[in-house]
């Protein structure tokens, strides 16, 4: 192969519209960068608003203001650890004694029976007696009167609500006092949180912040409820079980002295009864002893008035001897009826001895049982008594215990308000150093603007006057192989125009019309060359395909367009291009 030194000469031209675009943009630009610089005179930075600042006045004044509150909270918390509850004492039940004195003598008093002394002066009574009736009746006896016995009635004891006050628990309303206000304390910080929130986001006195609000409200009024409901309950459960347990023991002790008196008045009546029922038999056989003497004179009379009637009819000896006999008779009568009258009488004393012995064995058997009675009941009170003091000496310890928890939750409680305080100040401190910060930054990119101004419209003339396409004339030299091929495709590629494939092209940015060809035109520069170079201007193989299809060729997978006639480009692009 034979090579050759060969000279190619490329020269590219500006279209005249290209070049008036470019001087009338040079000439703008230059009035725009010899205007002063104009600062903006308005306001940049908005002032706090109104309820901004109302809302830190109120954070101020709030500091420190439930300190008073858990101060009073502590102390009584406090107070409560040391409570000790009241000491429940069982009352002493004293059985009553039976004194069979005090109730009077059971003994019935015997009538003494009196023997009829019959004298011959009441013979003629007597005979009248006979003669009217025949035989003398005797007197029916006294009916026995009926003792009753009298039972005590027992009175039902109830519990009343009157009752309770006297065993609630007098610090249960410092508790709830206290609680409330600590769940007062925190609904306010909520709602300050939220009303901040919601400030922050644009919708405070929204419908959507008065939702939020109206549900916070709601959570605390439901937990004020229900702490308030749990502790009453708990208070009248333990009033209740004191007041109960004290109503038992009135129970108890009012059905023991029912039964004692009831019992005292059965052995009363019991006595009372004995006594009627020998007084009733006493007298009923005094009425039958007296009959039978009265019968039996009656009877004596007869036969004396008989023998009289015959000794008077004989001779009065008969009569002195039949009245002898009278005497004699009515003597011995007499004196067997005095005897069985002592009799009588000494038996009425021994039955009286044997009962009021009874009497006395019951008194005691009664007084011995009463006073086991009363041992036991006085021995359950004080049990019960016992039992009521543990419990309240275990509900007074879990009392302490809760107080001691108390006061522990409420010293926590002083430091996270404290705490709270603190960042509530280091909030409002923070936005208005955010404030006064801005501020300072507008100031400082004010001054950066003004400084900048000037290199700016210097950098907007070169920007524009390094943008301006220009024609340039280049010659470069180049070896020419002796290869008949490779010759043959150099020269018929220059002789086929110029490479404009969009491909092969970067820093593209159109610039106008072809008035002619009614082509886009654009200035770039090739894949390679230096960004100092000058950008070409010329239309695209692709927009020259599609609008003259013979014009484009390809060489080597690129896209050429051909400047030779009869191509209606010819002479046209082939230096622009």
């Amino acid at each position: 192969m034979k090579s050759q030194d060969q000279t190619v000469t490329q020269k590219t031209e500006i279209p005249q519209y290209i070049e008036d675009f470019t001087r009338n943009t040079l000439d703008r630009a230059g009035t725009i960068s010899d205007q002063p610089y104009v600062p903006y005179t308005g306001d940049r930075l908005a002032g706090f608003t109104p309820d901004q600042l109302q809302a830190w006045g109120n954070t101020r004044a709030q500091q420190g203001q439930g300190q008073a509150i858990q101060d009073y909270g502590i102390s009584t918390a406090a107070r409560l650890t040391g409570y000790m509850p009241p000491v429940v004492n069982s009352q002493t039940i004293s059985a009553d004694q039976i004194n069979p004195a005090s109730m009077g003598s059971a003994s019935a008093a015997a009538a003494t029976a009196r023997a009829a002394q019959i004298s011959p002066a009441e013979a003629a009574a007597a005979r009248a007696a006979a003669a009217s009736s025949g035989y003398a009746t005797a007197a029916a006896g006294e009916r026995a009167a009926a003792a009753r016995a009298s039972g005590a009635q027992a009175k039902y004891e109830q519990t009343r609500a009157t009752d309770l006050p006297e065993f609630m628990n007098p610090f249960t309303q410092s508790v709830i006092d206290t609680t409330l206000a600590q769940l007062g304390r925190e609904n306010t910080q909520l709602q300050n949180t939220n009303d901040a929130a919601a400030a922050k986001a644009g919708a405070f006195g929204g419908s959507r912040h008065g939702v939020v609000e109206a549900e916070t409200n709601r959570g605390y009024l439901d937990t004020a409820a229900r702490t308030t409901a749990g502790l009453n309950a708990a208070n009248y459960s333990q009033a209740l079980a004191a007041a109960q347990q004290n109503t038992g023991l009135r129970q108890q002790t009012t059905l023991t002295n029912a039964d004692r008196a009831t019992q005292a008045s059965i052995a009363s009546a019991a006595n009372e009864q004995s006594a009627n029922n020998l007084n009733a038999q006493l007298s009923q056989n005094l009425n039958l002893y007296n009959a039978g003497n009265q019968q039996q004179s009656l009877l004596s009379n007869a036969g004396f008035q008989q023998q009289a009637n015959l000794a008077n009819s004989q001779n009065a000896l008969q009569v002195a001897l039949a009245n002898a006999g009278y005497r004699q008779q009515t003597g011995l009568f007499n004196a067997g009826n005095q005897q069985q009258a002592n009799i009588f009488n000494a038996g009425n004393r021994q039955q009286s001895l044997l009962e009021n012995a009874n009497f006395q064995q019951d008194a005691a058997k009664a007084n011995q049982t009463a006073n086991l009675n009363a041992a036991t009941s006085n021995q359950t009170a004080a049990l019960d008594a016992m039992k009521a003091n543990q419990t309240a000496a275990g509900n007074a310890a879990t009392l302490q215990l809760n107080a001691g928890e108390l006061a522990g939750t409420l010293g926590m409680d002083r430091q996270r308000m404290n705490a709270y305080d603190n960042a509530a100040l280091e909030a409002i401190g923070q936005q208005q150093q955010t404030q006064a910060q801005r501020g300072l930054d507008i100031g400082y990119e004010n001054f950066l603007r003004e400084q900048q101004y000037p290199i700016d419209m210097l950098n907007l003339r070169a920007g524009i006057a390094g943008g301006t396409p220009y024609g340039q004339t280049s010659t470069t030299t180049q070896p020419v192989t002796s290869n008949w091929g490779s010759t043959a495709l150099g020269l018929g590629t220059l002789a086929l125009g110029v490479f404009s494939d969009r491909r092969m092209k970067t820093d593209i940015k159109r610039v106008g019309t072809d008035p002619d060809t009614k082509l886009p035109m654009y200035a770039y520069r090739y894949k390679g060359d230096p960004k100092s170079y000058p950008k070409i201007v010329g239309p695209m193989a692709q927009d020259v395909e599609k609008k003259y299809p013979g014009s484009v060729v390809e060489v080597g997978g690129k896209k050429v367009i051909k400047f030779q006639p009869p191509n209606p480009l010819a002479g046209k692009f082939s230096r622009a291009a």
